[in-house]
């Protein structure tokens, strides 16, 4: 009805209708992206391990091309009896900014202009890593006063225990859900993420890289690929301790670093914007859909 030429899917449920409807009953091409759905973490949720190999046989022997988004996505691969490493390429998530992310922050912050200012960004889960990220803040406060810690992410049960024990005080501010926080990640010192989750492509650095901060991340999954560039690393990685979680004491060192030496800021910080240009910008993530596209139309990937 709609003349469609060709159909991008991006999850494991919503590839299976396509190449069995769209492609098999239509012949309608599919381009498949795979993202986090196809990680160890899920796919043992559903059924046998049989059960997986055929469902990912069906859809990848009758997908046209498949675009994957980071290196764990490639694991499910390793189960298959059948190789697809001449249908797969590596394309990460392009990313726009809207509107303005030099906007000035709600004055009821009371943060000052100049005062360094080090924001995390994530779902509300022990997980995650917040505990770390509070903690090493503490200890950064403790000899450098005018710092901030800003705190973005929706209201669970977690983030409201944290609230209740950590809100008093006044250089740490959880602002809740942020619909746009490009000023809120331009306005930081740097983003952290000390996570012990099984993340995949953490949408959080790539908004964090796009307006020039660095992070300090733990070395999970996708993240040390993220954070590199022609420039060098767009800030640095956290070790993990002896029990999983990032290390308090190593990230209190990068904070407090990050607030003491300005070179190694601006060095970070230009590191992000090349990483976000050669990665992530939509132009860069576009153009590969663009000729993927343009070779399933023409033929080449049948």
């Amino acid at each position: 009805k709609n003349n469609i030429v060709v159909a991008n899917s991006s999850s494991s449920r919503s590839d299976a209708f396509a190449v069995r409807t769209l492609k098999q009953r239509f012949g309608i091409p599919v381009l498949i992206t795979m993202h986090s759905s196809y990680n160890p973490s899920c796919w043992n949720q559903f059924g046998t391990k049989d059960q997986r190999i055929a469902h990912c046989l069906e859809v990848f022997e009758a997908a046209d091309f498949i675009l994957y988004t980071a290196e764990e996505n490639t694991e499910i691969f390793k189960e298959l009896p059948k190789d697809f490493s001449q249908k797969r390429e590596k394309c990460y998530l392009g990313f726009e900014i809207h509107g303005r992310p030099e906007m000035a922050l709600p004055q009821m912050l009371e943060i000052p202009d100049k005062a360094p200012v080090f924001c995390m960004m994530a779902r509300g889960i022990p997980e995650k890593g917040w505990i770390s990220a509070i903690s090493s803040f503490l200890r950064v406060l403790e000899i450098i006063p005018d710092i901030h810690l800003v705190l973005i992410s929706t209201e669970t049960e977690y983030i409201s225990e944290l609230k209740h024990r950590f809100g008093k005080n006044t250089h740490i501010h959880f602002v809740g859900f942020q619909s746009y926080p490009a000023p809120w990640l331009a306005k930081a010192t740097c983003t952290l993420l000390p996570s012990r989750f099984p993340e995949s492509l953490p949408y959080a650095i790539i908004e964090s890289l796009a307006v020039g901060t660095p992070v300090f991340a733990t070395a999970v999954a996708e993240i040390p690929e993220m954070l590199q560039s022609s420039c060098g690393v767009a800030g640095a990685l956290i070790p993990f301790d002896s029990n999983g979680d990032a290390d308090e004491v190593a990230l209190f060192r990068l904070l407090k670093q990050a607030c003491e030496s300005p070179d190694d800021l601006a060095y970070w910080g230009q590191a992000a914007k090349a990483s976000f240009q050669e990665k992530f910008s939509m132009e860069v993530c576009g153009t590969v859909y663009e000729n993927r596209f343009n070779a399933i139309l023409n033929g080449k990937h049948n």
